[in-house]
């Protein structure tokens, strides 16, 4: 049993890891309304955790509604739709602290999701009202040293 990959040296909370993933897994339709998830012993014990750190995921998650039940028995998948832009947060706030570190634009940095969009096959995002969300994001002036 080994549905969620822990990294201990990414600087995350295991809890947030575990919440990210399962939002994931919820919204690419691996887990459904109804699935149990596995209990907080059997997570921790698979991870190598503290299951503290699972019942606070767990916790989490079903004060968002998106799971339900006794945290010492069994969990299961609500009905309740996860946000498939929400489900990509953590990743996209990767890419963008990554972008910051490195000094890149918001211009350079939406040319280069453009160009791997394109590269991964993916058809191109239909213009409109995302392209006005966008445009409206101002870039901030680059600090000069």
């Amino acid at each position: 049993m080994n549905m969620y990959s822990i990294k201990t040296d990414s600087g995350m909370p295991i809890y947030r890891q575990l919440v990210d993933q399962i939002r994931e897994m919820m919204a690419i339709g691996v887990l459904s309304a109804g699935d149990a998830l596995p209990s907080v012993r059997a997570v921790a014990r698979a991870l190598g955790v503290n299951p503290a750190a699972v019942s606070k995921a767990y916790a989490l998650l079903a004060q968002d509604g998106l799971v339900a039940g006794d945290p010492n028995e069994a969990m299961v998948v609500t009905d309740k739709n996860v946000d498939r832009t929400e489900a990509m947060r953590p990743q996209v706030r990767k890419l963008v602290d990554a972008a910051r570190r490195l000094g890149i634009s918001w211009e350079d940095l939406t040319g280069a999701v453009a160009r791997t969009w394109e590269e991964a096959g993916a058809p191109p995002p239909a213009r409109g009202a995302n392209d006005r969300r966008l445009n409206a994001c101002p870039a901030k002036p680059r600090r000069t040293s």
